[in-house]
């Protein structure tokens, strides 16, 4: 490998490990009420949402079914009753842009473990959990990722419990389940460290290794390029992190944009955007045989 000791990349692969989840009691929600947002056609830097605002103010209350909602144009929204369907998935406008509310009942403080479908967030006795935005459906065909991964864990009271999901993809599911024991591993969202299949790099939590080089550290961000094993001619692009504050500096990077220059690999962090060459650990491209030895790389 020829390495130039000057320029400074990160080279990261993040891989995240969560709670498996292995199902006890399950309980599904099946009635609320939901309430439209009015749909904004204009990008804003601050979000205009009344039920937000009414959370952060200490102000909101458990609606009910005819409950009326100021909102910012002088204008009101009504709660209405709303129903799952015979396949336990809430949609209408409401579900479209909107938020769903529902009370659920419990005789004892417990924990249990929430699979949110198609929402985007949800608060949990008013506090913020994540969603599952991009789960809408049950099925999956065999090439398709699956996004139905989401496994939150939630506190329950004694009595009601109150879930406020927000939703914008027309379709909510929520399955509550009991934990069958007090640790659970998530398979479907599995974080630890791997390998891709043939390659020289390997990236997890507080290190990126790139043939014999090591680079530490829980702040790197990495891009790099793979060979795809099943196809002569596509490649696998990965975006990592070998920790929470270097998966936040890949999306600094419009890795996405059409003309975006970057190399076969690289490894950095947050000094990249003080300039001079600083933060990028490590950088270059891979030889004709996709290896490390093989290509042309620098680093710091």
């Amino acid at each position: 490998m020829k390495i130039k000791k000057s320029w400074k990349l990160i080279l990261l692969s993040f891989l995240i490990v969560a709670p498996l989840v292995q199902a006890g009691e399950e309980q599904i929600i099946k009635e609320g009420v939901a309430i439209r947002m009015p749909r904004q056609y204009q990008r804003s830097l601050l979000a205009i949402d009344p039920v937000e605002a009414l959370m952060a103010a200490g102000q909101w209350k458990a609606p009910k079914p005819g409950d009326s909602l100021s909102l910012s144009n002088s204008e009101t929204a009504k709660w209405d009753a709303v129903s799952a369907d015979a396949n336990v998935w809430f949609t209408g406008p409401a579900v479209s842009d909107g938020y769903v509310y529902a009370r659920v009942r419990s005789d004892k403080e417990r924990v249990m473990i929430l699979n949110g479908l198609g929402d985007v967030y949800v608060f949990v006795n008013g506090e913020l959990r994540m969603g599952g935005k991009y789960a809408v459906k049950d099925t999956y065909e065999s090439w398709e990722p699956h996004f139905d991964y989401g496994q939150v864990p939630v506190l329950f009271k004694k009595g009601d419990n109150h879930f406020l999901f927000r939703c914008t993809r027309g379709r909510l599911k929520a399955v509550l389940r009991e934990p069958a024991a007090p640790v659970l591993l998530n398979e479907k969202d599995v974080t630890a460290p791997d390998l891709l299949a043939g390659g020289p790099v390997l990236v997890g939590k507080g290190f990126v290794k790139a043939g014999g080089k090591r680079i530490e550290g829980t702040d790197l961000a990495c891009f790099f390029l793979r060979p795809r094993a099943d196809s002569g001619v596509a490649c696998v692009g990965v975006v990592a992190g070998t920790g929470v504050q270097g998966m936040r500096l890949t999306n600094t990077r419009p890795y996405l944009s059409a003309g975006y220059a970057l190399p076969d690999m690289i490894v950095f962090n947050a000094d990249v955007g003080k300039g001079g060459g600083r933060g990028t650990k490590l950088a270059g491209f891979f030889g004709l045989d996709w290896g490390i030895e093989s290509g042309e790389f620098i680093s710091e």
